[in-house]
């Protein structure tokens, strides 16, 4: 080749690499400031390598120009470091050849065709190595991006709370499965590598694989809420699950689909808790439709309401006060309070608002009591039991609650009752004080009588008898009495002072068996010691229980009287054999004119015997029990404290 031209181009070297930077400055886009020095870059070693191979032989330069390529592809590295475009990189190179081009013009060297092939081919290989070397390095950062980027969408994809799964292909193979995706199908599955059939065979009748066909067909995005699914469970059982899906198509770099990136929330609990809040919220219409119709059903008066007046009332309530609607009887509690002139039942003094049924359940108090109210319409005195609650909502009273109930009838029988039951009880107290006298001197005549020895056998007889039968209605008398006191009085009297308990009863039992020397008393007592008793009412106590067992035993069977101290207690057990007293009959035995046997079978009384025996028990603090089956027999037990202990 000619080695004018290298000397050339040795000779004027740096100004040509001056004037290239020069053009390569004015005519092509450099990307943002670059010093000459990295402008230049390895230009200089390029035309030096250009030099050295326009000295040599054409063969063997063709052989140097395909080793010296490592120059042009630093530069072609260089350059997109520098980030300048791929065709910058070639127009460069053109650059250069113009510049040669000017300055052999300028010094008017004639070129052979073979120094214009040389030279050409020497630029033509280092755009060919520069553009090479220039892609090689792009397509490495481009390789290094989309690595990048697809490690940064799996982690994404895998940590993602959602289940997310990549379907490729039409028969939709599972390529990658998050967690949450595997523990929504199940952890027990293989997923990976296998088609959505085989490791999913529930969900195909289910129009999974429907919807993944359509986006895999049309290749735009399908949106599905709240859809249905029943999935395998380990076990083979199924469980159902409500989903959100999102399934998008997944194409490559041409646009082609590949497969559908399916994205699916389970909303199972949202849906559940959603679908019983709407079943809780008809049921609540339901319950307020039906607790209406029960409020209307009440016979009593129901109030409902808050310190701005009365916001429910049932018919009854209306009825009972006198207003003819809700809206008339809605009225705060100062003005209803006035209206109704409400009083105190017992006294008949005005009741202060705020101590009213309402006014304390809207304090938070729970009460009740019974007041007398004007009737609105009638203006007649209506007496009513009125209870009020306070209405809690989060901890908080929201309102009131009052029922009253109608007691004007009631309150006037019973006021007639008790007006009638004192006038009996008086009548009895009266004519039982007024027939004890005369029994009292028949008494004493007959025992006088029956001390006359000369009278006959015949007639000794009658006195007993008659004497008998006044001792009979003295102590009818006595019951009769006892049972005014009780009832009038609220009690019987006591007059307790100290006695030994164990003689007492000896005493009565003796002189029971006096009046019944047919029958086997048997008494066992067991040092009971001293106590503070009435001794008459003692006596009361054990001619009574003594009584009715003897009454109600066989006469060939025995009665056993036993008494014994249980610390501070004394008891008294009276026992016979016969027939029992029925469960049903014993809550109400010690009741008067109530006995335990049947009365038809029964000796004739008036059944006062244990209702006295119990308010003496009742009367010293104690108590009585009866116990009683056809093989035992019964058995009355008194308690009583040693001790009388006064109120």
């Amino acid at each position: 080749m000619s080695s004018e031209l290298a000397d050339l181009l040795e000779s004027h070297l740096d100004e040509l690499l001056q004037r290239w930077m020069e053009a390569v400055k004015r005519t092509l886009p450099v990307p943002h400031p670059v010093p000459d020095s990295e402008l230049a870059n390895s230009l200089p070693d390029y035309l030096r390598q250009m030099i050295q191979l326009l000295r040599l032989e054409p063969a063997e330069a063709r052989h140097r120009v395909s080793i010296k390529a490592e120059v042009a592809k630093a530069h072609g590295r260089q350059r997109y470091r520098l980030g300048f475009q791929l065709d910058e990189l070639v127009r460069e190179y053109g650059v250069l050849r113009w510049q040669i081009y000017d300055l052999i013009q300028e010094h008017g060297l004639e070129l052979t065709l073979a120094d214009m092939r040389g030279l050409s081919d020497f630029i033509a290989n280092g755009i060919a190595e520069g553009v090479r070397q220039f892609m090689e390095d792009r397509e490495a950062d481009f390789r290094k991006q989309v690595a990048l980027e697809r490690e940064r969408f799996e982690q994404l994809f895998i940590h993602a709370p959602a289940a997310m799964a990549l379907l490729r292909g039409p028969d939709f193979v599972f390529e990658f499965a998050n967690a949450a995706y595997q523990k929504l199908v199940g952890v027990h599955r293989p997923l990976l590598g296998m088609p959505v059939r085989d490791a999913l065979p529930e969900t195909p009748s289910q129009g999974f694989i429907e919807s993944l066909n359509r986006v895999y067909r049309t290749g735009e995005p399908l949106a599905e809420r709240g859809s249905q699914m029943w999935l395998l469970e380990e076990g083979g059982k199924s469980r159902e699950a409500v989903l959100n899906f999102l399934y998008q198509p997944f194409k490559d770099r041409e646009g082609k689909i590949e497969g559908v990136l399916v994205h699916a929330v389970e909303v199972t609990e949202e849906v559940r808790a959603r679908r019983a809040e709407q079943v809780a919220r008809s049921e609540a219409e339901r319950d307020a439709v039906e607790l209406v119709a029960v409020l209307q059903a009440i016979p009593d008066a129901v109030y409902v309401g808050d310190l701005t007046g009365v916001k429910y009332a049932n018919r009854s309530a209306l009825e009972m006060l006198g207003y003819p609607t809700l809206e008339a009887l809605n009225r705060n509690i100062q003005t209803l309070w006035s209206e109704l002139n409400i009083r105190d039942a017992v006294s008949g003094k005005p009741v202060p608002v705020h101590e009213v049924t309402y006014s304390r359940a809207l304090k938070g108090e729970t009460s009740a009591t019974e007041v007398v109210v004007r009737h609105r319409q009638l203006g007649t005195d209506v007496t009513v039991y009125s209870s009020g609650a306070p209405v809690w909502l989060g901890g908080r009273i929201i309102g009131a609650v009052v029922i009253n109930t109608d007691v004007t009838d009631r309150k006037r029988l019973d006021l007639e009752r008790h007006k009638r039951e004192q006038f009996e009880q008086q009548l009895i107290g009266i004519v039982s004080h007024d027939l004890r006298n005369p029994l009292s001197a028949i008494l004493l005549q007959t025992s006088t009588l029956q001390r006359n020895e000369a009278l006959d056998e015949r007639t000794r007889k009658g006195l007993l008898r008659i004497h008998s039968t006044v001792n009979r209605a003295l102590r009818l008398i006595a019951d009769l009495l006892d049972f005014t006191q009780a009832r009038l009085g609220g009690g019987l009297p006591v007059k307790p002072t100290p006695i030994d308990f164990d003689e007492q009863i000896k005493h009565a039992v003796e002189d029971l068996q006096l009046s019944h020397r047919d029958r086997t008393i048997v008494l066992e007592q067991h040092a009971s010691g001293i106590g503070e008793w009435d001794a008459d009412r003692l006596t009361q106590i054990v001619s009574n229980l003594l009584g009715n067992a003897l009454q109600y035993s066989r006469p060939d069977t025995p009665v056993t009287v036993r008494t014994r101290g249980e610390g501070d207690e004394v008891a008294l057990e009276v026992h016979n054999l016969g027939a029992s007293i029925s469960r049903e009959m014993i809550p109400s035995l010690f009741e008067p004119m109530k006995r335990g046997m049947d009365q038809l079978s029964a000796p004739r009384s008036v059944g006062l015997g244990l209702y006295i025996v119990d308010q003496i028990v009742r009367a010293h603090r104690g108590r009585i029990s009866v116990e009683s089956t056809a093989e035992q027999g019964t058995t009355f037990t008194v308690r009583l404290p040693r001790h009388f202990v006064r109120s």
